[in-house]
């Protein structure tokens, strides 16, 4: 089967990730991949100049997460695209109305499949609709005019986890098909080494508000009041530098680094923390499971459809009440005295559920349904 895979970006930025790892999974269960990057295409100069001022506008009257606008052209023709490369499928990846048209998806004749890791560009702004922000109604507008008016959408859209995909408000359900997770060969089993319990916080900025790292300092200065060694390893950006004191915990900064480097990331902490309430489906704690890392993190969010009981905790990071943070101390505790068999666990669940070629194959199997049930309307007429 011929997908041609459009996205935002393979190799800059989050969304690239989950966009990598698709290529990955649809090649590893036999389809023919043509792999269309939108920030390495846009070379036109106006085009750049067009996508700078759709950002400073939309960060200037709204916030950093708001995408509302289009000054410039979108980057790619789907059409003229798919009357190139012929493809029987077209996916789509973290693509927004400067990517494509949205108006294009009629103008196809195959089906279209659309992977996402937020819904902003079919809500607006504010990427799950619940904000209250009286900006939003003219950056609602705005985006009506000149991105998504509302029709038409994908034959289907794409949640990588059940809980983004309660979040998409529309009569169409998406489906669920999990990211993937390459394999990662380990010679000898992962073990604690002597020493304090070192936990990881990964983020591209450390500070960010909805990464919750703001939640970590109660839980762990609990943690070492009762006679834990601790250490905490930020691997990230840190605006201005400047990391509060916690008491008793001994803090580690790493600064950013290349995906190359994700062995050693993953083998300077012990046990992984993800406390951010808005991720739907963190790379980050894949990859940590991949390594043999157990991991904590918060639930009620996309991490509910990644992380194996078997592998670590599901918590409430949220709240500063005295349950709440012996439940921290005591997840903490029981994955250190069965680190062996959790970090096995890691591992485990990943190579199983997250495969690449079990992925592919979950796509591949939507996109026969989407043929043949094109096939039987064309059938009909």
């Amino acid at each position: 089967m011929k997908v041609l895979l459009v996205t935002k970006s393979l190799k800059k930025g989050g969304s690239a990730s989950g966009a990598s790892n698709l290529l990955l999974a649809l090649r590893a269960a036999g389809a023919d991949v043509v792999p269309l990057d939108a920030y390495a295409t846009r070379k036109n100069m106006l085009v750049r100049a067009g996508r700078l001022a759709e950002r400073v506008f939309e960060r200037l009257f709204f916030d950093a997460q708001t995408h509302c606008l289009r000054v410039a052209p979108p980057v790619f023709d789907l059409p003229r695209l798919a009357q190139m490369h012929r493809p029987d499928v077209i996916q789509l990846c973290d693509v927004s109305g400067n990517v494509i048209r949205f108006s294009d998806l009629a103008k196809v004749a195959v089906p279209v499949v659309h992977r996402m890791s937020d819904f902003w560009p079919y809500h607006g702004p504010g990427h799950y609709q619940d904000s209250d922000d009286k900006r939003h109604p003219v950056a609602r507008w705005l985006m009506r005019k000149t991105i998504f008016s509302g029709a038409p959408v994908p034959d289907m859209r794409v949640a990588p986890s059940h809980w983004l995909a309660g979040k998409l408000h529309a009569r169409k359900p998406a489906a669920v098909i999990l990211n993937a997770q390459a394999a990662v060969e380990r010679p000898t089993p992962r073990v604690l080494e002597d020493g304090p319990l070192r936990f990881g916080f990964v983020s591209n900025n450390i500070l960010e508000p909805r990464k919750g790292f703001h939640t970590l300092k109660a839980r762990l200065e609990h943690l070492a009041s009762q006679g834990e060694a601790v250490s905490l390893h930020l691997f990230g950006r840190i605006p201005g530098g400047n990391i509060p004191e916690m008491k008793g915990v001994e803090i580690v900064t790493h600064g950013p680094f290349p995906r190359k480097d994700l062995a050693h990331v993953y083998s300077a902490f012990d046990i992984l923390l993800c406390p951010s309430v808005r991720d739907n489906s963190p790379n980050v704690l894949s990859e940590a499971m991949a390594h043999g890392c157990p991991a904590i993190a918060q639930k009620g969010t996309g991490m509910d459809s990644y992380l194996s009981p078997k592998a670590g905790f599901l918590l409430e990071f949220q709240s500063e009440s005295p349950e709440k943070l012996e439940q921290f101390a005591q997840a903490s505790k029981q994955i250190r005295e069965s680190f062996a068999a959790m970090s096995r666990a890691a591992a485990e669940h990943t190579r199983r559920a997250l495969a690449p070629e079990r992925i592919g194959n979950q796509y591949l199997a939507l996109y026969r349904k989407l043929l043949a049930q094109r096939d039987a309307k064309e059938h009909k007429r």
